[in-house]
């Protein structure tokens, strides 16, 4: 008898037990990987979790640049990508193809440094057709770049772009603010403009060391490398071109370009034309002015 009692109460803790083992079964059920966000992607701890989808809203927002129309993909005209911005089209360069970027998978993300969560702030080249350089960290554009804060950062990003390019077919180029379609700053790899090469074959060697009015097209101020040399310090030298304030020039159409004229000097140019510096220096392909997203 006493065996068949002590064979009851073992049914009966099993019994007991059993739903408690299924419901503390049910809590161990993993959830989906949380989206990427703003800060995520700029510390580049981005392994666990799931970039945001290619943005579409807040379209066309009025702004205005030195007297001419702006509109601006994003909710604010003067802002950085931050987590207000994830829904903003204006942002998906930063949102969707960077964070994907960082993320590697397909081992393909060429960066000035290793990507390291939480390491040091890297320039990428974003792969796909639109050759794109841009960086994890927040800076909206050429004006940012080029601040005291942030110059001697963006000098390490012109340097790297020039490293991923063939200045015998290709020129580099970053926009003004009124120009730019994203506001994360990211500089253009695009066919050179072979007209502008010609011209800038024919200018003098800048010799001094800032940024100079060339005479046959004034819309460009230029500094030269000869030999070839890469440009090192140009972020610096467009943050001390804005710091001038030249008379006739406004900050907001202000954009930048790098190419190699047909005597093998390298010309780093600011241009102060109000539709910026895409067709002055560059010939980018119509998907590189609007939707810059890498493919899936």
């Amino acid at each position: 008898m006493r065996i068949v009692y002590t064979v009851l109460a073992l049914w009966a803790t099993v019994a007991i037990a059993e739903p408690l083992f299924k419901d503390r079964h049910t809590t161990l059920t993993p959830r989906d990987p949380a989206e990427c966000t703003s800060d995520d992607i700029e510390k580049m701890d981005i392994k666990s979790c799931v970039c945001p989808l290619r943005a579409e809203g807040c379209k066309d927002n009025p702004c205005r640049a030195c007297g001419h129309d702006a509109p601006k993909d994003v909710k604010v005209c003067d802002t950085t990508c931050t987590q207000s911005q994830v829904t903003c089209q204006g942002c998906g360069l930063f949102f969707n193809s960077l964070c994907r970027c960082l993320q590697n998978r397909a081992g393909d993300c060429n960066t000035n440094r290793p990507i390291q969560a939480g390491g040091d702030d890297v320039w990428a080249l974003l792969p796909g057709h639109d050759n794109l350089t841009t960086t994890n960290k927040l800076i909206s554009g050429i004006l940012d770049m080029s601040n005291q804060e942030n110059r001697a950062f963006g000098d390490q990003g012109w340097f790297f772009a020039q490293k991923n390019y063939d200045p015998s077919e290709e020129a580099l180029v970053l926009n003004s603010w009124r120009a730019r379609t994203h506001e994360q700053v990211h500089i253009h790899r695009c066919a050179i403009n072979e007209t502008t090469r010609d011209v800038l074959s024919s200018e003098d060697t800048v010799k001094v060391g800032q940024l100079t009015q060339m005479k046959k097209d004034p819309d460009l101020w230029c500094i030269t490398r000869e030999g070839g040399d890469s440009a090192t310090s140009f972020a610096t030298s467009i943050g001390q071109f804005l710091e001038a304030k030249h008379q006739g020039v406004c900050d907001k159409l202000v954009g930048a370009g790098i190419l190699r004229d047909n005597k093998m000097r390298t010309w780093a140019c600011a241009t102060t034309n109000s539709a910026g510096p895409l067709g002055k220096i560059a010939i980018c392909k119509p998907s590189t002015t609007k939707m810059l997203w890498v493919p899936e």
